[in-house]
């Protein structure tokens, strides 16, 4: 499985335009973290939802300073194509780009926990399969 697979989409809010933007937040109720992209279209990082609300309430329209001091540019990020196997340690919400950096979705928390439970069990059957010799196995009702 590929991240692109098991993302959602989500608009970034872009720097470029975000000077007197009057945001929707209903875009952003399934995930906690919003990307933002540059100037290029470019990741950048991630802005939390709460902070949006909160300047929001309290201001009504965003400004681009505003933005630059609660970016967060370490926020994880995964190109498109990657292995789901890559995402299993991951505890927060993954970002997900293209070749060009652009922002394709966000792979969310319950999703990112999903994930690591499939990869555990993935490995435990393989353990199983591996363990019989002729790939052949019977399992009565205790297990």
């Amino acid at each position: 499985m590929k991240a692109q697979e098991v993302m959602i989409s989500i608009n970034p809010i872009h720097l470029a335009a975000v000077d007197g933007l009057k945001l929707d937040l209903r875009e952003y109720r399934d995930v906690d973290q919003v990307p933002v992209t540059d100037e290029e279209e470019k990741y950048i990082g991630t802005v939390d939802k709460e902070d949006l609300v909160i300047e929001m309430h309290e201001n009504g329209l965003l400004s681009k300073d505003w933005l630059k001091t609660v970016l967060n540019c370490s926020a994880p990020c995964v190109r498109t194509f990657a292995d789901i196997e890559i995402m299993t340690n991951m505890q927060t919400e993954t970002v997900v780009i293209d070749e060009k950096e652009h922002v394709k979705g966000i792979i969310t928390r319950p999703m990112n926990a999903l994930l690591k439970r499939l990869h555990g069990l993935n490995t435990q059957f393989e353990t199983i399969i591996d363990a019989t010799p002729n790939g052949i196995m019977a399992v009565d009702s205790d297990g």
